[in-house]
């Protein structure tokens, strides 16, 4: 008890949180730095030829499924213990070589794990800003997927991981074999699914829809829960966003990325001397989005620090630059 009393810890006013760094989102609502996501799907998905394309198009300071990097010069690391350099180069042939070979950078070896790699991080000088682990069982060396406390150790170490290189971290897992959704898609323990800031799940359409349409949603994030779910199709060498098959949904289907454009042309309209409301944001927007689209993008904005509301249903651009 003596030595818990004489720890250094931070008891304060909540108020002292204003002085925090703002979230640092790399891509859309989705991918923030200090994250850890977890990835998971049923085999067959594609889920890591999705990763690859995704990479290779951030690592060129492209857009992906239609939403640009939010900074460009991103590194992305990717530790594939399971795919072979032959393999590698055929999905690659697929995706596209990227146009500068320090920005994507690769470790296949299966003779190590996780932990005994991050030296060798170090050593060759590579700061990422995304990590892949592609999949943690065999990058861990799991023994036991159900094992709650072995799930903790993992679940801490990636988090860890990620606050280190101050990066966001993908763990990709298989989906558990029951036909579940939501947060309990996962296999195994429910420790990494709790310790995750993000659940990033791949789904099927099921018996009788496409094949080579997958659905992708977001049961859980931390940072912007902007209940995130996007239909997506292979095309060459990439992938991109299409409408959900007719019939498969009842109603109208406003995806996340298309929410996302609308909260990027709603930060540019902002003005950091001139209130906007939101209808006035709307009148300006047209019939391009619904008023409750506007609300959830602004809400959005404020808790990423773009926007500003000083005073009820204004909102203003904030210009102020934020803590480091």
């Amino acid at each position: 008890m003596t030595d818990e009393l004489e720890r250094e810890i931070r008891i304060c006013s909540v108020n002292e949180m204003k002085n925090a760094p703002d979230l640092q989102p790399l891509w859309g609502n989705w991918i923030f730095r200090n994250s850890v996501i977890l990835q998971a799907g049923v085999p067959g998905l594609r889920k890591t030829t999705f990763n690859y394309a995704f990479s290779r198009h951030i690592a060129d300071d492209e857009a992906f499924l239609g939403i640009e990097p939010v900074e460009k010069g991103y590194t992305i690391f990717i530790f594939d213990p399971e795919s072979h350099d032959s393999l590698i180069k055929a999905r690659m042939r697929g995706i596209g070589w990227p146009k500068d070979d320090s920005r994507l950078m690769i470790c296949n070896d299966s003779s190590i794990k996780l932990p005994q790699l991050e030296p060798y991080i170090e050593r060759q000088g590579i700061k990422p800003d995304i990590i892949f682990v592609d999949p943690i069982r065999v990058a861990f060396g799991t023994r036991d997927e159900n094992d709650n406390a072995e799930a903790a150790k993992k679940a801490t170490y990636l988090r860890n991981l990620a606050f280190k290189y101050h990066c966001a971290v993908f763990a990709v897992h298989h989906s558990s074999k029951a036909d579940v959704s939501g947060t309990n898609k996962g296999a195994g323990a429910g420790a990494l699914v709790a310790l995750a800031d993000i659940s990033l799940n791949f789904d099927a359409l099921g018996e009788g829809w496409p094949k080579n349409i997958f659905k992708m949603s977001m049961p859980k994030n931390r940072f912007i829960d902007d209940d995130f779910l996007v239909f997506i199709k292979a095309e060459s060498k990439t992938f991109v966003v299409v409408k959900p098959p007719e019939g498969y949904l009842d109603g109208e289907h406003e995806g996340a990325t298309v929410r996302y454009t609308i909260q990027q042309r709603i930060a540019q309209l902002l003005n950091p001397h001139v209130p906007e409301s939101p209808q006035s944001l709307l009148e300006k927007l047209g019939s391009s989005c619904s008023k409750q689209a506007i609300h959830l993008a602004l809400d959005n904005l404020l808790a990423l620090g773009t926007a500003e509301n000083p005073s009820f249903g204004k909102y203003f651009k904030n210009d102020k630059k934020p803590p480091t």
